[in-house]
């Protein structure tokens, strides 16, 4: 690899550490980052309106609050990008734009699943982990295939 894809890498992991050190000094901004566009989303889809203090979106019944925030997904879907680019030899930097919006999309997904079979099934404690399991695990996998697929092209066989 070119010394310029090199601190490419080291920029994406760079700022991803930053983001993970920012979470966990409870850094309001990284919540609002990772949080509002799923809380504006969720209003709008039907459920009900929220309040917003220091980057916990408070709904009636439930709250989007750090634990919420999908960070380790999104350093996951960094680091499945940068797996995918270090085969193809190219550090792409839109991938972090991209693993955002899939940080916004897999928590959307997770939170109004959970409270539709909440609504059907009742509460059920293990209820909020399997709908994150299933969302997180099945974006993740989608994502890494189809970023390898338009990296290497056919160069490689399916997982």
């Amino acid at each position: 690899m070119r010394p310029v894809e090199w601190l490419k890498l080291s920029m994406l992991f760079g700022l991803a550490a930053f983001i993970k050190w920012s979470a966990m000094a409870e850094a309001a901004w990284v919540y609002r980052l990772f949080l509002h566009l799923p809380a504006v989303l969720l209003s709008i889809f039907g459920y009900s309106e929220y309040t917003e203090s220091a980057g916990i979106y408070t709904f009636e019944g439930f709250v989007l609050d750090y634990s919420c925030a999908g960070v380790n997904f999104f350093l996951i879907a960094v680091a499945l990008s940068c797996l995918a680019m270090l085969g193809a030899g190219r550090i792409y930097l839109i991938t972090l734009p991209i693993a955002w919006f899939m940080t916004l999309a897999a928590n959307t997904l997770r939170v109004g699943l959970y409270l539709k079979l909440e609504s059907i099934t009742g509460h059920q404690p293990w209820l909020h982990e399997a709908t994150g399991i299933l969302a997180f695990l099945t974006l993740l996998i989608v994502y890494y295939e189809l970023l390898r697929r338009r990296l290497h092209g056919r160069k490689q066989p399916p997982l």
